[in-house]
């Protein structure tokens, strides 16, 4: 077991491996519009969350979008800005209210998430 383990972390790196780019808040709407669920869209979406507060803004109206891949993405990084420790009473309440206006997604799963 140990030997697949290890032989899978030494496939996955090639000692080329770069740090992703720094996202802007900018670039949120075009990364939403393409995630699928898959590990890259996950890593994007990490990104998204480790813009804090800057990310706020430009979650808030994806939240509301006929993009299942935009909903999606506003919906798992609000959760996860607004749960942060360091999470400021201004996120709180914008995230808050977007994610209560997604109780009646029309997909369960994402109702689910935004519970």
């Amino acid at each position: 077991m140990l030997l697949v383990i290890t032989s899978a972390l030494f496939v996955a790196c090639d000692g080329k491996s770069k740090a992703p780019a720094k996202i802007k808040p900018a670039d949120i709407p075009s990364i939403a519009a393409g995630v699928k669920d898959d590990a890259p869209a996950l890593n994007r979406i990490e990104q998204i969350i480790a813009l804090g507060s800057e990310a706020v803004p430009v979650l808030v109206p994806l939240a509301e979008s006929q993009n299942e891949g935009e909903r999606y993405t506003a919906i798992v990084a609000l959760g996860r800005i607004a749960t942060a420790s360091n999470a400021k009473p201004a996120d709180i309440e914008a995230a808050t209210k977007a994610l209560a206006g997604r109780l009646s997604d029309p997909n369960v799963s994402l109702r689910t998430y935004a519970a």
